[in-house]
């Protein structure tokens, strides 16, 4: 991606690029119930309100990825989808086993920093949380576009499903159900992480019991 943002690539759109990896779906609990409130408190400056209010917290979700070599590559109005990447040419690149421990580490550590994230206002006490899903194996990322040097990037493959469908058992209220792997990434990760499990296998993450070195993305 990085050689086509910088114009190293030239290829012209529609065309498709696939790889194996590890993908992270956080999704933002409370985000309705801050805007309600916040139109409410404010109407002109609602929405401003929480714009800073959500960016305040993204930025330390952003600032956790970051410090363990995730790759953010959408935003969709509270959720984000994080990749990482996996240079083929690399001898030294991460296995697809580490990208998922990667991937779960930096799922836990943003259940330790960022959850409960209070917004106090006059008359506005609300918190966020995040819960997140995690999946493993192929995704294509199809490069749309090209009207006006304007191009779109889709994700589509199974490893995204399974960190949709691993977000939808997460539950912003339970503790101990904030960050689940799908069936698939977990049994790469078993020996590394402890989870409880509910429907389908899919697996509540409740602690590393061995992390590895943290990388930033380069």
């Amino acid at each position: 991606f990085k050689e086509l943002y910088e114009g190293k690539i030239k290829i012209t759109p529609p065309f498709r690029q696939s790889y194996e990896t590890a993908v992270l779906f956080a999704d933002i609990s409370g985000f309705t119930s801050l805007s309600e409130s916040l139109a409410a408190y404010d109407p002109d400056r609602g929405h401003e309100l929480l714009h800073k209010h959500l960016n305040q917290y993204f930025v330390r979700i952003i600032r956790v990825i970051g410090s363990q070599g995730g790759d953010i590559f959408k935003f969709a109005g509270d959720a984000m989808i994080v990749l990482w990447p996996r240079p083929k040419k690399n001898e030294n690149a991460d296995t697809l086993r580490t990208l998922v421990q990667r991937a779960g580490q930096c799922a836990m550590q943003i259940k330790a920093q960022c959850q409960g994230f209070k917004i106090d206002l006059k008359g506005v006490k609300k918190s966020l949380n995040v819960k997140v899903g995690i999946g493993v194996g192929k995704i294509s990322i199809l490069h749309l576009g090209g009207l006006f040097n304007r191009l779109e990037y889709v994700p589509t493959g199974l490893a995204l499903a399974q960190a949709f469908q691993a977000e939808n058992h997460a539950d912003a209220k339970r503790d101990d159900e904030q960050v689940i792997m799908s069936p698939q990434a977990f049994d790469l990760v078993s020996d590394v992480f402890e989870a409880k499990f509910k429907n389908d296998r899919f697996a509540c993450i409740q602690r590393c019991k061995e992390e590895i070195r943290k990388t930033s993305i380069k």
